[in-house]
């Protein structure tokens, strides 16, 4: 009785998933949030961030930092993110979203307005 129970709830936890997926309620990292190689984001103040994955590794360009290298990015359960070569700037996105961090601290918040540069 008890291995019923354990394969009907893991029958349940599949199904759930595959379900959420399916109607776009799971906003975690997934293949194509690396796939796409051009964004343009904009904060709530009106400024814009440019980000490019292809050609590898990358760049960003913020008026405020202007165009920087990356290096390839890495998905986790908080998006993607991408650092350049000694860590000082990070770019975070996930799903509609984007951070920009220099020397730890958040110089860009906004969201993404196209996907073509």
């Amino acid at each position: 009785m008890k291995n019923l129970v354990l394969v009907v709830l893991g029958i349940v936890v599949v199904l759930a998933i595959v379900l959420f997926k399916k109607n776009g309620i799971d906003n975690g990292p997934d293949d194509s949030m690396m796939d796409q190689s051009s964004k343009v984001f904009i904060s709530d103040s009106g400024q814009e961030l440019k980000f490019e994955s292809s050609p590898e590794p990358g760049y960003v360009t913020f008026s405020e930092i202007g165009t920087v290298n990356l290096l390839e990015g890495k998905a986790n359960a908080s998006g993607v993110e991408y650092k350049n070569e000694d860590g000082s700037i990070v770019f975070w996105y996930r799903g509609l979203s984007a951070m920009l961090l220099q020397n730890g601290n958040i110089i860009f918040e906004g969201r993404i307005v196209d996907n073509k540069i």
